[in-house]
């Protein structure tokens, strides 16, 4: 996907937007949506013809879509609703079709008018490389100099020719790995992985001191990031032999063919610390993220701001919603499902679990039930398979046999291969639940979370699992902390707070959560407004949406009770099975 400038909106030309404009209105998914494709041209006429800053809700309503002049915003989410799903479909569009158009046009949540960038040039890309090569080459002089006027005692000869002995050995060692790693690529990475390295960051104050601080965040980063089993972390006392013998690190860095180099700088001025990251891809030669921490130093707390750093940037980057793992989804999502590596079968699996559309299922079983045949001891790969099966057995997707039975196979495969897969350590809690064993389920999720308690996704939907298994305090808690470590999560999340406001009784808040899930191919939203809808004595509508699950799901009426069980808590049952046969009643009689 196109990725964004930080800075505001260029003037692009109106020809260019309108053209890009045509390109997603002519592209298959707003083909196939009237309702997404007239919102969409509406409020791009709009803004072109100097009136964006007047977009509402009331307004695309009655002018857009010919509502009466009565709408009520407030009463009726109609057009939240639909502005969710554009976001969503401009999200897929750029992940697809898409991806390597000039111009990104974005609506921000909590506003309707669209924004307009360039596409992030290659060149800007170089920039920044060139800007990191600088500040190397001039740590490297730093370093050299530093090291001339060291005391030559026979006490730090010896230990320097230690420090020389092993960091030659650990360097070699890495240039091995790294040539190896390169002869195998042409049938495919040696782990299926992308590479990550952490580069020292650069001193940019006056403080020799706080070298010893930029070494000590550094192996933080790698200790951190090495806890992340999507990708494969190179050693940062590789980095460190590579920095101090002068090596221009970039240009061997992509010779050798690793993926990514987290990098940055630091200055101290007075008792304020800041420190500036990049995250750069080296095959594309664009800084893919980056973030600016300023905190005030006093005498005790550098190791705490260490920590507290570290931890903020592994969150960003790493897991199943990192920046690296978003990255790597928008370039697999193009291919075919056959054509896909193992680790692009695994990233088409993220791409499913915040989308959750069919075609998404699809591609993402076809390209994992691929990958376990090419890897077959990849306890992800088999864990994510497992997921698929799960799901084709509480959503009832067709076609698939044995469903629950073979999702357990690959759960337990997958734990298997490796003990200490934190995501299949998840699923297995919630393979514990769907099998009436809470105690196991429980437990199968702490220990998911202490696998790796900093890796926001995991931490979020070990907690989730709890939530629908009755254990909300803990869950919303866990939930919390992983979103707070990492912001961007699927909208089935907000599942957890509406059965949380649904329990206390806030149904107009519950109400309000399903607005944000916004998955139009799902039976549950509907599911859910039904039930908050006839809880609120809003029976007509609650009649309303009812039609609208067995649209989605045909099935429903005979199979009600089974799909609620397997997301609902079972002190929640009772409540949502009378709510959905109160609505029912009103369209079957009886």
């Amino acid at each position: 996907m196109n990725s964004l400038p930080e800075n505001a909106a260029a003037e692009l030309p109106h020809e260019a937007i309108e053209e890009q404009a045509r390109r997603i209105l002519n592209s298959e998914r707003f083909q196939a949506s009237r309702q997404l494709s007239t919102f969409f041209k509406f409020v791009i006429d709009e803004t072109l013809a100097g009136r964006g800053d007047q977009l509402k809700a009331y307004t695309i309503a009655v002018q857009a879509f010919g509502r009466d002049s009565d709408f009520d915003p407030q009463l009726d989410p109609f057009i939240r609703v639909l502005a969710g799903r554009l976001r969503r479909a401009l999200d897929m569009y750029y992940y697809t079709e898409g991806a390597q158009d000039p111009v990104v046009i974005k609506i921000s949540k909590g506003s309707y008018k669209p924004e307009f960038y360039p596409s992030e040039s290659v060149s800007s890309g170089e920039q920044a490389l060139s800007g990191a090569k600088e500040s190397a080459t001039e740590t490297q002089t730093e370093n050299s100099v530093k090291s001339t006027s060291a005391p030559k005692t026979f006490f730090n000869r010896r230990i320097l020719i230690i420090l020389i002995v092993g960091t030659a050995v650990l360097f070699l060692g890495f240039l091995g790995w790294l040539l190896l790693s390169s002869q195998n690529s042409a049938r495919g990475n040696l782990y299926n992985k992308p590479s990550v390295i952490v580069l020292p960051l650069k001193n940019l104050s006056q403080d020799a001191q706080l070298e010893s601080f930029m070494h000590s965040l550094a192996t933080n980063l790698s200790n951190r990031l090495s806890r992340f089993k999507d990708f494969v972390v190179i050693s940062y006392y590789s980095a460190r032999s590579m920095d101090d013998k002068g090596t221009d690190i970039f240009t061997t860095l992509r010779k050798l063919g690793v993926d990514y180099a987290l990098t940055g700088s630091f200055i101290k001025i007075n008792n304020l610390l800041r420190v500036d990251v990049q995250l750069l891809n080296l095959n594309t030669n664009q800084q893919i993220w980056g973030s600016r921490f300023e905190r005030t130093l006093t005498v005790n707390n550098l190791f705490s701001i260490e920590d507290e750093i570290a931890k903020n940037i592994v969150n960003r980057i790493g897991g199943g919603y990192g920046v690296i793992s978003r990255e790597l989804t928008s370039a697999s999502i193009s291919k075919r499902p056959t054509q896909l590596g193992v680790f692009e079968a695994i990233a088409t699996f993220r791409a499913y679990d915040y989308y959750l559309t069919p075609e998404l299922y699809n591609r993402a079983f076809i390209s994992l039930q691929q990958a376990v045949k090419t890897e077959p001891n990849n306890a992800l790969a088999w864990a994510m398979l497992g997921n698929l099966y799960l799901n084709a057995y509480t959503l009832g997707i067709a076609g698939i046999d044995s469903a629950f039975s073979k999702g357990i196979q690959c759960i337990r495969r997958a734990i298997r291969l490796d003990p200490e897969e934190p995501f299949a350590r998840s699923l297995e809690g919630f393979m514990y639940q769907l099998m009436g064993k809470p105690d196991l389920a429980m437990k199968s999720n702490e220990k998911a979370i202490a696998l790796n308690p900093n890796n926001g996704y995991l931490v979020s939907i070990s907690g989730w699992d709890m939530v629908i298994q009755g254990h909300f305090e803990r869950g919303l808690e866990y939930m919390k902390k992983g979103m707070k470590l990492n912001p961007y999560y699927p909208g089935y999340f907000h599942l957890a707070y509406y059965l949380d406001y649904f329990r206390k009784g806030q149904y107009a808040k519950a109400l309000a959560e399903v607005d944000k899930m916004d998955f139009e191919f799902l039976f549950w939203d509907p599911l859910l407004r039904t039930v908050a809808l006839v809880k609120l004595g809003k029976i007509e509508e609650a009649r309303q949406s009812y039609k609208e699950i067995v649209r989605r799901k045909a099935d429903f009426p005979e199979r009600m009770r089974f799909y609620v069980q397997c997301y609902i808590p079972q002190k929640l049952l009772p409540d949502f099975i009378h709510a959905l046969n109160t609505a029912g009643k009103m369209i079957h009689g009886g």
